[in-house]
């Protein structure tokens, strides 16, 4: 990170924007790392390919040492996984308030929407997630408080005015770019890691005695972002006709594929890509790809097997296949019955082009967790049999697509799997 040289401007709300509160809903409880997801060609976490995901927290060791962090949600091995800053003595116009730990979760609220261009990310809506009840609480009161000229009930001065009114100008300040501002309120284990790193710089950074912003430093975010591109392999010699799940594929590929095991290593000798898909049950005879495949994925890189894979592996390869991933999921027979998108699989706006429902052949996988399958049975929620699975390894994430017809929508869920925008 690196201290902002040309300072952004600090502006006190007019009245014109308020804030959104959000709830952390049922369904974020259940499947918490689907409901929000890495995007590794930006580097952060996301609600959707438009909803940026930021964690916020402080920590208040007393005397005036107080700090904040904010966290992007990514693998702590990238650049800017936590940025930190002191909480500063006198506030962003100038007025002295006494520092406080309420005063330092708001603080990080606001470092929050003032770190990035987020517009110029592509987002159009920032929601930073706190476990701080002093945030969100304010939230759902602080346009009644402006209305009563900054007064609570009983006319006491609200605490922390300053910061209350930023906080309202950097609202308005993003809804002038069309950008929305939401407050996502979440248990307080949600942001412990966040927390831990503000309480280390509470210690160990000097104090701050004016209003100062932390800024990313653009240049080590692009070193430590992945290639944005998806390999293809497929080394049990499928074509590349019209009715292959590859070339279905393949533009979203950037025409990167691998039909050899000179090809596949060649192509994952470098930084890690995006996603890997892989097409056929031949990547369990090739050892040397597969280690090279589940490197690239600790490190961050989305994996999905699809395709050809569950009708043409053998059971010898694929349990010598999920024992080398280290997953216990165990094959089980294939048939044919209606399967039901779970509710809460992905953030509402992600689900429009998946399919609601599987009527195809599926072949299944059994001894998966409740939070990993994504598609169920009618009436039978807890069926820990799943022809559409999903969890993460290391970094990066593994998908398992037991539809072997490269219908739309199957070809949809290898590609949100697969962190592609639909």
């Amino acid at each position: 990170m690196k201290i902002k040289t040309e300072p952004l401007k600090r502006r006190k709300g007019t009245g014109k924007a308020f804030p959104v509160r959000l709830k952390q809903t049922e369904i974020s409880r259940v499947i918490p790392r689907v409901t929000s997801y890495f995007d590794s060609w930006r580097c952060r976490m996301v609600l959707s390919s438009r909803k940026l995901l930021l964690y916020a927290d402080a920590a208040w060791l007393g005397g005036g040492h107080a700090a904040w962090a904010v966290s992007l949600g990514c693998d702590a091995q990238l650049g800017n996984s936590v940025t930190t800053g002191r909480v500063e003595a006198l506030g962003p116009f100038n007025h002295s308030e006494p520092i406080t730990s309420s005063r330092a979760e708001l603080r990080a609220v606001i470092a929050a929407l003032r770190l990035s261009d987020w517009k110029a990310e592509g987002f159009k809506s920032i929601n930073v997630a706190t476990g701080s009840t002093y945030v969100t609480g304010g939230v759902s009161r602080v346009k009644r408080w402006r209305d009563k000229g900054w007064k609570r009930k009983r006319g006491k001065d609200v605490s922390d005015r300053d910061l209350w009114e930023l906080l309202l100008g950097e609202t308005e300040r993003w809804k002038d770019q069309d950008v929305e501002v939401c407050v996502l309120g979440v248990p307080r284990e949600v942001t412990v890691e966040t927390g831990k790193a503000a309480s280390a710089a509470a210690r160990k950074l000097q104090d701050q005695a004016r209003f100062t912003d932390v800024a990313l430093d653009p240049l080590l975010e692009a070193k430590n972002q992945p290639e944005r591109v998806t390999i293809i392999i497929a080394l049990g010699g499928n074509d590349l006709s019209p009715n292959s799940w590859q070339s279905t594929l393949l533009p979203m590929a950037q025409e990167r594929s691998a039909e050899t095991p000179e090809r596949a290593l060649k192509l994952l000798s470098g930084p890690p890509p995006a996603g890997i898909f892989i097409a056929d049950a031949a990547i369990t005879r090739h050892r040397e790809v597969l280690e090279r495949i589940i490197d690239a994925m600790h490190k961050g890189a989305k994996v999905v097997v699809g395709g050809v894979f569950a009708s043409t592996v053998t059971p010898l390869e694929f349990a010598r296949f999920f024992t080398i991933l280290g997953l216990l999921w165990e094959r089980a027979y294939p048939h044919r019955a209606p399967l039901y998108l779970r509710p809460g699989v992905l953030y509402r706006d992600s689900t429009v082009r998946l399919p609601r429902e599987l009527m195809d052949k599926m072949y299944f996988i059994e001894s998966v967790k409740e939070s990993e399958n994504w598609y169920t049975f009618t009436g039978n929620p807890a069926e820990h049999k799943a022809a559409v699975a999903y969890t993460t390894i290391g970094a990066g994430a593994f998908g398992f697509v037991g539809c072997v017809s490269h219908e739309r929508g199957a070809i949809n869920i290898a590609r949100v799997m697969l962190g592609e925008t639909l």
